[in-house]
């Protein structure tokens, strides 16, 4: 289910990302190739509007506004918005829905680019309104939860916040324990994961000073380190620790305890 909702993410990224180079690219290209004197890049953009500069402008300037629209969209599903879906959903609606009235009522024939860009936004439009991506944006609705990852190896730090963001978390990253004080004391995340070796302060000092604050006495904190002993995991406990996993990281491990602490 991980790997599926991740693979979405990825899917809505790179063809966003796709759509945008194309569609800024082909404007480039005309605006250039008319500075520079080449008359027949601006023709065949008049010949494809009516012929007429009016119908260009009129055309140009509805374009451009449910491009807007889309990129607004776009932000806001990167952003965790609730209605970032109904924005590309119905910029790209209104996007082929110009191309067929183009077709049916001003008998204008689409070149083999006009019809993948049709093609392209009805599978936007299938991909959105499918349940499982209508619930996976649903969700992002809600208040997110933030985790805050203590850590001091960027491996770590990658993987946990590429994996819980995927998850539907809010994600706050520290490398040092002062800077992960700090961040706790400032934004009080839901929870805490914690190494335990850290450059400068320690994790387990850490946690102390935080069971020592009023404002973040309630934050439950998992440590995750490869220090795997008995007397580790009772020192880890005797400061305030909740849980305790071991590394290299298993993520659906972590998954689990997090959404268990979290539910109790």
């Amino acid at each position: 289910m991980l790997k599926k909702s991740m693979g979405l993410t990825r899917f809505v990224y790179i063809a966003t990302l796709l759509y945008v180079l194309i569609f800024l690219g082909v404007l480039v290209a005309f605006f250039i190739s008319f500075l520079c004197g080449n008359k027949t890049a601006y023709s065949l953009l008049l010949s494809g509007f009516g012929g007429s500069v009016e119908s260009l402008q009129k055309h140009i300037i509805f374009l451009w506004a449910i491009f807007i629209v889309q990129i607004a969209g776009v932000g806001a599903f990167l952003k965790s918005k609730p209605l970032s879906r109904q924005l590309i959903i119905s910029s790209s609606a209104a996007m082929y829905l110009y191309f067929l009235y183009r077709v049916v009522f001003e008998v204008t024939q689409l070149d083999m680019l006009g019809l993948l860009t049709m093609g392209f936004y009805l599978v936007v439009i299938l991909f959105l309104i499918s349940p499982e991506v209508k619930k996976r944006f649903e969700g992002r609705g809600a208040a997110l939860r933030t985790i805050l990852v203590v850590d001091d190896d960027r491996g770590v730090i990658k993987v946990l916040k590429n994996n819980l963001m995927a998850g539907g978390f809010k994600v706050l990253t520290a490398k040092t324990g002062e800077q992960g004080l700090v961040l706790a004391q400032s934004h009080y995340p839901d929870l805490i994961i914690l190494d335990v070796i850290l450059p400068g302060m320690k994790g387990r000092e850490v946690c102390q000073r935080l069971k020592q604050g009023s404002k973040t006495k309630d934050i439950p904190v998992i440590f995750l380190t490869s220090k795997n002993s008995e007397d580790d995991i009772q020192a880890e406990l005797a400061v305030g620790g909740v849980a305790h996993l071991t590394k290299p990281i298993d993520f659906p491990a972590v998954l689990e305890q997090i959404q268990k602490i979290l539910k109790g």
